[in-house]
This record gives C-alpha cells, sequence and structure tokens, in this order.
C-alpha cells in the first residue's frame, strides 16, 4: 500500500449549544511530518458541537492546502454526521451548517484522491 496523507479532525461545544467551544486538528503526511493545530472560542449563542466539528475540520483542510499537498488524502472524523454529509449520504439540513459544509466542498474539491473515514470517538484515542 502506497503512504498516504491522513487529517484527524474534531469538535467540542460544552455546554452544548451555546458553550465554549474548541477544535482541533493532527495532519500525518505520507513523509511523516506532522500538522497540527487548534483553537478555543468563549461562550456564544451560535456555538454548536457540530459548527466546532466543522472548525477543526476546516482550519484542518486550510492548513493541508496551505502547506502545499493536495492528496491522497484520508480524513478521519468522529463526528457522524459530518462525514456523512461529506460523504453526501446526510444532507445538510441545518441553516447554521449550509456555509461551513460549503467551504468545506470547496476545499475538498481541490484535492484528489480523497477517502473520507467516520471512526466513533472510542477508535480515535488520539483526541483522549
Amino acid at each position: 500500500m502506497d503512504p498516504i496523507d491522513s487529517l484527524t479532525f474534531e469538535g467540542a461545544c460544552e455546554p452544548n449549544p451555546c458553550g465554549m467551544m474548541t477544535w482541533r486538528y493532527a495532519i500525518t503526511l505520507a513523509s511523516g511530518s506532522p500538522i497540527q493545530g487548534s483553537d478555543i472560542f468563549p461562550a456564544s449563542p451560535s456555538n454548536t458541537l457540530h459548527v466546532a466539528e466543522y472548525c477543526g475540520l476546516l482550519a484542518g483542510l486550510h492548513a493541508y492546502i496551505d502547506s502545499g499537498q493536495r492528496g491522497p488524502l484520508r480524513i478521519i472524523g468522529e463526528s457522524q454526521m459530518v462525514i456523512y454529509q461529506l460523504k453526501r449520504i446526510y444532507p445538510v439540513l441545518a441553516p447554521g451548517l449550509k456555509g461551513y459544509y460549503a467551504k468545506a466542498d470547496a476545499l475538498l474539491a481541490q484535492i484528489h484522491s480523497l477517502s473520507i473515514v467516520w471512526y466513533p470517538r472510542t477508535y480515535t484515542s488520539w483526541l483522549s
């Protein structure tokens, strides 16, 4: 199997909704080089778990593309809803998420040979 770049992301909001929001991502390039990022936002009425997940994904995609990479890339996330929206299994129904999805979709279009994988939280030990 050829080496592949990977991007793992997550987000949290406590309490959900309206609480403090955090997100992070970890990229491992096929060469073994890591790229990581995270951020924290104060409580706000617009904060939700799903917004936080999309923020982690978007930040990771921007970092990946800004580093000059274009794939192949495996995206791994614990949010079934976000992953299934990216794979077009679930529609984006929440008006507040449509803009995040559109931005993610535009970034994904810049990457070739893409796979998107959902792992339940129990399998994403790096997030613990």
